[in-house]
């Protein structure tokens, strides 16, 4: 039996383990999945499906009706779970529709696959329901929970769990990976090589967001740098300033959220603990009003409440 892994970028590792694992026949049935958003891990998932599922000699094929089925999205044995519309977390009723999910077999293949999305959400209770299916599941369960730390998680559930880190890209090599993919990076590169060298650095090593800086056509990357160099100094005239300048739609606004965010957490990597403290606080803030673009959040009160983050993060420090 040989493995054909191409399809997920580096991560030598975590390739080594998921063919020793399977070669073995002996899977896990329990897996927390760590990495930032866009750094692999639901093709990391995706592949590990698509190879314990495949016959082929050669796994997986990418032809055999269980790929196809898998990469195309139409498999009956693969159940994704995750945040609700106008939820904030993964409640108990979650945790059962799971549990009895689990009382029917596969229908396509061997294995029934239960994939738990921003599993950092999971509220304790869910956790809690869930210890039981996961120490004694069935033959043919196998659980993801995919997070950007599997420490959100309770001790008791990653104790039953093995945990799978996502690889954390060089910014190097992420732009070997852009060069040689994205014919966008190459001309970049070329004529415009600053703004290449910027996507590369706030992409925080996650292939997935520099491809996202990449392909944006309405982010504005000065004004996140603004906002973030105005935060470190505590200039709170020049975070308001920033923020008012923010755009007003919503999907704009979310895809500044996004830059900022990027800028700031680049900036926590070369500050002196103080203000990488000042800035970790802010970080949270956004990340949360980020997540809130998925609501009917006003947009003049997001800024607003950012506004007052910043100015309470300036007197603690102050």
């Amino acid at each position: 039996m040989t493995f054909n892994f191409d399809e997920l970028f580096g991560n030598e590792d975590l390739k080594d383990y998921l063919s020793g694992v399977i070669s073995s026949g002996n899977i896990p049935s329990t897996f927390i999945i760590e990495g930032d958003t866009g750094s692999g891990r639901k093709t990391l998932v995706r592949l590990f499906f698509k190879t314990i599922s495949c016959k082929s000699e050669n796994r997986p094929c990418g032809v055999c009706p269980s790929c196809k089925r898998i990469e195309n999205g139409n498999s009956g044995d693969i159940r994704y779970f995750g945040i609700t519309e106008g939820k904030k977390s993964i409640g108990v009723e979650d945790s059962r529709k799971i549990k009895d999910d689990c009382l029917l077999g596969p229908s396509d293949g061997d294995h029934k696959f239960y994939v738990i999305t921003d599993a950092d959400k999971l509220t304790p209770a869910a956790q809690n329901a869930l210890l039981k299916i996961t120490e004694e599941p069935p033959d043919f369960a196998k659980f993801f929970f995919v997070c950007e730390s599997g420490m959100s998680l309770l001790p008791t559930l990653r104790s039953r769990s093995v945990t799978l880190r996502m690889q954390k890209f060089t910014d190097g090599m992420i732009a070997d990976y852009l060069i040689s993919r994205e014919k966008k990076a190459s001309r970049m590169k070329s004529d415009d090589p600053e703004r290449f060298e910027d996507i590369v650095s706030r992409s925080g090593g996650s292939i997935g967001r520099a491809l996202s800086l990449l392909r944006k056509r309405s982010a504005d990357p000065d004004a996140a740098s603004e906002l973030a160099e105005a935060l470190i100094s505590y200039d709170l005239p020049g975070v308001h300033s920033a923020l008012l300048s923010l755009p007003e739609t919503r999907r704009d606004y979310k895809e500044a959220l996004d830059e900022i965010r990027g800028a700031l957490k680049q900036r926590m990597t070369s500050v002196d603990p103080e203000k990488k403290g000042a800035i970790s606080e802010f970080y949270s803030a956004v990340e949360e009003e980020y997540e809130n673009c998925g609501y009917n959040v006003s947009i003049a009160v997001s800024k607003r409440y950012l506004a007052l983050c910043a100015k309470r993060t300036a007197a603690e420090r102050g």
